[in-house]
């Protein structure tokens, strides 16, 4: 959550670990989809662009949907 924190607040060496941490991971994914290394890899860099331009707003928007999850899962593991 710390990372989120200083993502958030705009601390680029926090995208750089991000960045870092999954690049390689989302562009062997991408390939494998298009089939295209150049394509994945301008597929990745936007998704990075966009995750540091819309910082905010995306962290906020997946802690909300963990929080919706989350209840449905503890619901639907009592049912069974």
């Amino acid at each position: 959550m710390f990372l989120a924190k200083r993502l958030m607040a705009g601390d680029e060496k926090a995208y750089d670990i991000l960045m870092n941490s999954y690049y390689q991971r989302l562009c062997a994914y991408a390939q494998s989809l298009c089939h295209d290394q150049a394509l994945a890899d301008d597929i990745v860099q936007n998704v990075f662009v966009k995750i540091w331009v819309k910082r905010k707003k995306i962290i906020q928007t997946y802690l909300s949907r963990i929080i919706c999850i989350n209840p449905s899962i503890i619901n639907l593991s009592t049912i069974t």
